[in-house]
């Protein structure tokens, strides 16, 4: 039929105009799809190497390479194809001359989405790949395309006998993975360094990796370790793409919390030896560490963590109940040490890693273990940070029969640390304060009063020994030395 007929037709029937189009659209693929199968039939599936490496160097600027045969099997809406022996030239800054090298692939091609210049791969199955993923000093990274991800989309991915590295000299990291199919799924492992630190890691997942679809979750058990960090997690992934969502039972083990900065970039306390076990629920932007128990040293603690990474930087918000609070525990988190020390803490805070995240996060203790010499009897917190300033506010303490209650102020924008405390001394018992101090100038009595102080430091030996402020007490009965009271 002659095409100025087809449009009489369609402008004198009362076709809306996208059914005339869709329609057009139908019989250009129909064409299309006629003359690849023609000359498929004709040539074999090889003639499709040269088109196609033609265009992928034109696209990408990037050599691609097909030794092997090329086989196809048509069908509708999916288009079936294998080839073997393939490379795929690396960025021009890489060592490496390829980025990926792959014995075979099968690959289903969505017909459908090549009308409008889209390539949708509905399941791709590498066998014997190679892929080596780099990222160089100047942040760049060998699997970004010229123009980004272009519009080749892959919707799911199986790996066997395949392995892929992962290069990031600025930061010291260079992993090794190993992947293999099982009966019932993929078998991986992987090891190297991360951030200097010696990393091992092992696991299992399901047969068919989905990247991009929100609908279909991925099963894994892993389990590993870096440095002197333990981890398991066993769970389900959503969207790898995007990483879209992942809900997972997970346990972590290590000698102090802060060394999992590096893994996370959310600066967390410095703690004695650790363990923990939770759920962790994650959902577009927002992270939940829901229902925790954690230990650290003789302290254990519970409850809920939530991050939002959806602002400037992440927001962390939090209640925490200690069942038991061993102060030592805390160490120059609050400024106390192993009192057989003898001497003001001098563990340095590091400020400059409090830009990593905000935090609201609310604090309290049942039951406090504390040296004889510090008769803490309670305690209870409401943490802030904000652009580096940490504020306890309200910071209150049960100690010698009265309370402790004011703010605490670190100002970790200037260097060295601005400190500020204004505490209110409520009925504090003085001869239970000094336990231990025998003299006869010691009588029982009750000290209130105001403590307003201000110093500078990284540590707080070096804040309390630059501190300068008032002190204000008041002695409701007894009475006490001046020797005592300096």
């Amino acid at each position: 039929m002659p095409v100025h007929a087809i449009h009489f037709r369609s402008r004198h029937s009362g076709f809306p105009r996208p059914l005339k189009w869709a329609g057009i659209a139908l019989l250009a693929l129909a064409a299309l799809f006629l003359l690849a199968a023609g000359a498929v039939a004709a040539f074999g599936g090889n003639w499709l190497r040269g088109p196609v490496e033609r265009v992928t160097l034109a696209k990408t600027g990037r050599q691609l390479t097909i030794a092997g045969d090329v086989k196809l099997r048509w069908g509708w809406p999916l288009l079936r194809l294998q080839a073997s022996q393939i490379a795929f030239a690396n960025a021009g800054w890489s060592k490496r001359p390829n980025m990926l090298t792959i014995g075979q692939a099968d690959l289903a091609v969505r017909l459908p989405p090549l009308l409008i210049g889209r390539v949708v791969i509905d399941e791709l199955a590498l066998r014997n790949a190679d892929i080596a993923l780099e990222k160089d000093a100047q942040g760049r990274k060998n699997w970004e395309l010229p123009g980004g991800p272009g519009q080749v989309a892959i919707e799911r991915m199986a790996l066997d006998d395949s392995r892929v590295d992962y290069d990031e000299p600025a930061r010291h990291t260079s992993v090794h993975a190993r992947i293999a199919a099982e009966p019932d799924g993929l078998a991986f492992s992987a090891q190297g360094t991360f951030d200097g630190q010696p990393v091992e890691v092992h696991g299992g997942g399901g047969p068919l990796l989905a990247i991009r679809d929100e609908s279909r979750p991925y099963p894994f058990d892993v389990a590993g370790r870096v440095g002197a960090t333990q981890a398991k997690a066993k769970g389900a992934v959503t969207g790898m793409a995007n990483f879209k969502a992942l809900d997972a039972r997970i346990e972590i083990a290590g000698d102090s919390m802060d060394k999992l900065f590096p893994l996370l970039g959310v600066a967390l306390p410095e703690t004695r030896p650790y363990r923990t076990s939770g759920r962790l629920v994650h959902q577009d932007k927002v992270w939940r560490y829901e229902k925790f128990g954690l230990r650290a040293g003789e302290s254990d603690v519970s409850g809920t963590l939530e991050i939002d990474t959806s602002g400037k930087r992440p927001m962390m918000k939090g209640d925490l109940v200690f069942g038991l609070l061993d102060v030592v525990d805390l160490g120059a988190t609050v400024g106390v040490q192993d009192p057989r020390s003898g001497v003001l803490p001098d563990t340095p805070f590091h400020a400059d890693r409090w830009h990593s995240v905000d935090a609201d996060v609310r604090m309290s203790a049942k039951e406090i273990v504390r040296p004889h010499e510090l008769p803490l009897e309670g305690f209870a917190a409401h943490l802030r940070l904000h652009d580096a300033v940490l504020t306890l506010d309200p910071l209150e303490f049960g100690i010698a029969g009265g309370k402790l209650a004011g703010a605490v102020t670190l100002d970790g924008r200037q260097e060295p640390i601005r400190a500020h405390a204004k505490i209110r001394v409520d009925k504090v018992a003085l001869d239970q304060l000094v336990p231990g101090f025998k003299t006869p100038r010691l009588e029982a009595g009750r000290i209130d009063g105001v403590v307003d102080l201000s110093g500078k430091g990284d540590s707080v030996a070096q804040m309390l020994g630059h501190a300068a402020g008032t002190t204000s007490v008041l002695v409701d009965g007894g009475h006490v030395s001046r020797l005592l009271m300096e």
